[in-house]
Protein backbone atom coordinates (compact mmCIF):
# COMPACT_ATOMS: atom_id res chain seq x y z
CA UNK A 1 0.00 0.00 0.00
CA UNK A 2 1.30 3.44 -0.93
CA UNK A 3 1.50 5.86 1.97
CA UNK A 4 1.55 9.65 2.08
CA UNK A 5 5.21 9.36 3.11
CA UNK A 6 5.95 7.29 -0.03
CA UNK A 7 4.35 10.00 -2.15
CA UNK A 8 6.30 12.76 -0.40
CA UNK A 9 9.57 10.87 -0.87
CA UNK A 10 8.76 10.29 -4.55
CA UNK A 11 7.97 13.97 -5.10
CA UNK A 12 11.22 14.94 -3.35
CA UNK A 13 13.22 12.58 -5.58
CA UNK A 14 11.59 13.94 -8.74
CA UNK A 15 12.27 17.53 -7.66
CA UNK A 16 15.85 16.61 -6.83
CA UNK A 17 16.48 14.99 -10.21
CA UNK A 18 14.46 17.47 -12.33
CA UNK A 19 14.18 20.71 -10.31
CA UNK A 20 12.99 22.84 -13.25
CA UNK A 21 10.37 20.35 -14.41
CA UNK A 22 6.70 21.37 -14.28
CA UNK A 23 4.85 19.02 -16.63
CA UNK A 24 1.50 20.23 -17.93
CA UNK A 25 0.75 16.95 -19.68
CA UNK A 26 1.09 13.32 -18.59
CA UNK A 27 1.39 10.61 -21.22
CA UNK A 28 0.90 6.98 -20.18
CA UNK A 29 2.12 4.48 -22.76
CA UNK A 30 2.73 0.78 -23.03
CA UNK A 31 5.80 -1.19 -24.00
CA UNK A 32 6.11 0.56 -27.38
CA UNK A 33 6.86 3.93 -25.79
CA UNK A 34 10.45 4.21 -27.08
CA UNK A 35 9.36 6.06 -30.21
CA UNK A 36 7.72 8.82 -28.17
CA UNK A 37 10.48 9.01 -25.55
CA UNK A 38 13.04 9.47 -28.34
CA UNK A 39 11.23 12.72 -29.24
CA UNK A 40 11.41 14.19 -25.71
CA UNK A 41 13.91 17.05 -25.52
CA UNK A 42 15.90 17.84 -22.37
CA UNK A 43 14.83 14.46 -20.98
CA UNK A 44 15.40 13.39 -17.39
CA UNK A 45 14.78 9.69 -16.77
CA UNK A 46 13.97 8.31 -13.33
CA UNK A 47 13.50 4.59 -12.70
CA UNK A 48 10.29 3.63 -10.90
CA UNK A 49 12.51 1.72 -8.45
CA UNK A 50 13.80 5.12 -7.23
CA UNK A 51 10.25 6.32 -6.52
CA UNK A 52 8.65 4.64 -3.47
CA UNK A 53 5.09 5.51 -4.58
CA UNK A 54 5.52 3.81 -7.95
CA UNK A 55 4.92 0.08 -8.46
CA UNK A 56 7.69 -2.33 -9.31
CA UNK A 57 6.91 -3.81 -12.70
CA UNK A 58 7.04 -7.50 -13.37
CA UNK A 59 6.21 -7.39 -17.07
CA UNK A 60 9.01 -8.11 -19.52
CA UNK A 61 9.62 -5.30 -21.97
CA UNK A 62 8.37 -2.49 -19.75
CA UNK A 63 11.04 0.10 -19.00
CA UNK A 64 9.58 1.13 -15.64
CA UNK A 65 10.75 4.71 -16.04
CA UNK A 66 9.38 8.22 -15.69
CA UNK A 67 10.68 10.56 -18.38
CA UNK A 68 10.35 14.31 -17.87
CA UNK A 69 11.11 16.84 -20.60
CA UNK A 70 9.67 18.79 -23.50
CA UNK A 71 7.64 17.40 -26.39
CA UNK A 72 6.42 19.74 -29.09
CA UNK A 73 7.24 22.71 -26.86
CA UNK A 74 5.16 21.43 -23.92
CA UNK A 75 6.52 20.07 -20.67
CA UNK A 76 5.53 16.44 -20.29
CA UNK A 77 5.78 13.46 -17.96
CA UNK A 78 5.91 10.19 -19.92
CA UNK A 79 5.22 6.94 -18.10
Amino acid sequence: MTTAQDIERSVARIRERAPQSAPRLGIVLGSGWQGVVALVDEATTIAYAELPAFPLLGVAGHAGELVLGRLGGDEVAVL
